[in-house]
């Protein structure tokens, strides 16, 4: 996003999605990469201790490269704000509107604390710099709820607080 050029229309608002990083916010999908489908239990933000459980998790040697710099990328709050503030650089730059309409963390195998974490982080650092947002899903595998067949959904207390939300 950051190399595109603005269209020459007002009436246009810019978006992007935000998983950064998919080492941790994609651990356990079966689509996408093949690796994250290993993983699990990956901590946001990663420590020592906790990175060397994670990378036995991958057995191919790329992959666990690719799994390490998580670790050394030292992903935390403050890594996510330097590209969010990058992308609201870029709005700020050509004074157009600027949304995320996705964000979150594959609830199926994130350990909820760092789940929670993450979307705080992630809520935060958007509205630091004044862009609205709005979390991939609802009730499915990123969502707000869980819902079993059958049964009244179920508000997750711990994504609604790192939401910034409150249940009525």
């Amino acid at each position: 996003m950051l190399v595109l050029q603005p269209l020459a229309d007002g009436n246009v608002i810019y978006n992007f999605h935000y998983y950064e990083p998919h080492e941790f916010t994609h651990q356990g999908a079966g689509w996408g990469v093949p690796w994250w489908s290993y993983t699990h239990g990956i901590p946001y933000p990663p420590t020592d201790s906790s990175m060397q459980a994670a990378l036995a998790q991958v057995p191919d040697p790329g992959y666990r490269f690719t799994l390490e710099n998580y670790w050394l990328d030292h992903w935390d709050a403050r890594r996510i704000r330097l590209q969010v503030d990058a992308a609201a650089a870029w709005a700020h730059q050509y004074n157009v509107p600027l949304i995320v309409n996705e964000f979150g963390a594959y609830r199926e195998t994130t350990d909820p604390v760092s789940r929670a974490n993450w979307i705080r982080d992630a809520r935060t650092a958007f509205e630091a710099d004044g862009i609205g947002w709005t979390m991939w899903d609802y009730r499915g595998s990123f969502g707000v709820v869980t819902k079993q067949d059958g049964q009244p959904a179920q508000v997750d207390a711990a994504t609604l607080a790192a939401l910034g939300l409150h249940e009525r």
